[in-house]
């Protein structure tokens, strides 16, 4: 019904549009150099649609994965998952998530950036690689699934356990890892950190330049009661000075 095809063959599917390709009866399918095996409302570049509903695929591969957004790379239909520039504002499910705007939590597209993604939940890959694991965040890494990874950047909501971790501000902090630039919001557990502005303090951390707001400003704490002990320690030899001049007067 209305099927259109150009250089190629469409076999009944109503309204399909085909370029040098091949439509099997997808409705409204637009395919470019590629194929469609019937996906509703497809759309492919130089690549390849088994039936994902509204998938973009270019340059990539989608094998059904639901509004799935590959650019030069590949998901292979997990939800959610891997997200670059992400700050949506309820958070991403525990996944690491950085400059996304959406208005909900963590945008159900899939998007990917010279890497791979084999299905793992809410994994944010980039020029990385991630196996399944978890709320992995990689960045020109390696995370083979297992918490306590090495992680560069990590912003993720529930921390890295037993990570090491460079600029970290994520919300539960790194426990036992080396923190450095932290700034998250439960401290770093037993960790050593440096430039520590979280709102919990580091627990049993060696802190440096700490301005968070709870247990933490003890540098600024310890300044004050030394110079207070030292005011009282001025006044009270000026008191005994005092009090020893009118004895021998």
């Amino acid at each position: 019904m209305e099927a259109s095809a150009h250089d190629g063959d469409d076999d009944g599917g109503g309204a399909a549009s085909i370029v040098n390709g091949y439509d099997d009866g997808g409705g409204g399918a637009s395919i470019v150099n590629g194929y469609d095996g019937g996906g509703a409302a497809a759309s492919i570049v130089n690549g390849y649609d088994d039936g994902g509903g509204a998938a973009s695929i270019v340059n990539g591969y989608d094998d059904g994965g639901a509004a799935a957004s590959i650019v030069n790379g590949y998901d292979d239909g997990g939800a959610a998952a891997s997200i670059v520039n992400d700050d949506d504002g309820g958070g991403g499910g525990g996944a690491s998530i950085v400059n996304d705007d959406d208005g909900a939590a963590a945008t159900v597209l899939a998007f990917i950036v010279n890497g791979y993604d084999d299905g793992g939940a809410a994994a944010s890959i980039a020029n990385g690689y991630d196996d399944g694991g978890g709320a992995a965040s990689i960045v020109n890494g390696y995370d083979d699934g297992g918490g306590a990874a090495s992680i560069v950047k990590d912003d993720d909501g529930g921390g890295a356990a037993a990570a090491s971790i460079v600029n970290d501000d994520d919300g539960g902090g790194g426990a036992a890892a080396s923190i450095v630039n932290d700034d998250d919001g439960g401290g770093g557990g037993a960790a050593s950190i440096v430039n520590d502005d979280d709102g919990g303090g580091g627990g049993a951390a060696s802190i440096v330049n700490d301005d968070d707001g709870a247990a933490a400003t003890v540098l600024a704490l310890l300044t004050v009661m030394v110079v207070l002990l030292t005011l009282l320690m001025v006044m009270t030899m000026i008191m005994l000075l005092a009090l020893l001049m009118v004895m021998i007067q």
